[in-house]
């Protein structure tokens, strides 16, 4: 009777141990903030403190892994999604707030600074492309502009509007020749795409006042 006693003992102190150590948190670091961008590939690496195998899920969207330590994350709906992680017998969720993609801007080559806030007709002449770029964005993107309207406004208060499918730099070359001192372009309904997600978004609508 003394050994099954013991024996009990033994047994609830186990469970208890197990028990306790269930709770404790999954210890691992990331490089990545509590903000996931729609659209966008989103990467996160995680840092574990041992070499234990652990699984990964997500909510809302798609997770894929990339190499032992990198996951990218791709979700195109919902304002938060829960990251669940596995390891053993233990479980740990990370909410994300899920953001929509800024509008990229255009930029312009040109041989001068390219400032369309300060263009002037000489410089515009000079236009030999146009490009879609996030300036201080945390995801590295490569887009593509794929169309866009270009609204023409001469001196006289003339309009003419250039619709662009797949623009080419030669198409941004063309316009700027054909361009005169005074005129006003506006560059509206800028379709682009994000080339390794292959999501369209908006692009940053701007006007260019030609001095």
């Amino acid at each position: 009777m003394h050994k099954v006693y013991h024996y009990l003992i033994y047994i609830l102190i186990s469970i208890c141990l197990n028990s306790c150590r269930s709770k404790n948190p999954i210890i691992y670091t990331t490089n990545s903030s509590k903000i996931l961008y729609k659209s966008s590939l989103n990467k996160i690496k995680f840092h574990l403190k041992n070499n234990k195998e652990f699984d990964i899920s997500i909510t809302n969207g798609k997770i894929d892994k990339i190499s032992d330590d990198t996951y990218s994350i791709l979700i195109d709906s919902s304002y938060t999604t829960t990251l669940i992680l596995k390891q053993e017998n233990k479980i740990q969720k990370n909410e994300f707030r899920v953001y929509n993609m800024p509008e990229p801007e255009l930029r312009f080559w040109t041989k001068g600074k390219g400032d369309i806030n300060n263009m002037s007709f000489e410089e515009f002449r000079t236009l030999t492309g146009v490009a879609a770029v996030l300036k201080n964005f945390q995801n590295d993107c490569i887009f593509k502009i794929i169309s866009l309207d270009i609204i023409k406004i001469d001196r006289n208060g003339v309009e003419n509007k250039i619709e662009l499918l797949n623009p080419k730099n030669n198409d941004f070359h063309r316009i700027a020749l054909q361009s005169n001192k005074g005129n006003i372009f506006i560059f509206r309904n800028i379709k682009i795409e994000i080339q390794d997600t292959r999501r369209i978004i908006n692009g940053k609508e701007i006007t260019v006042y030609l001095k």
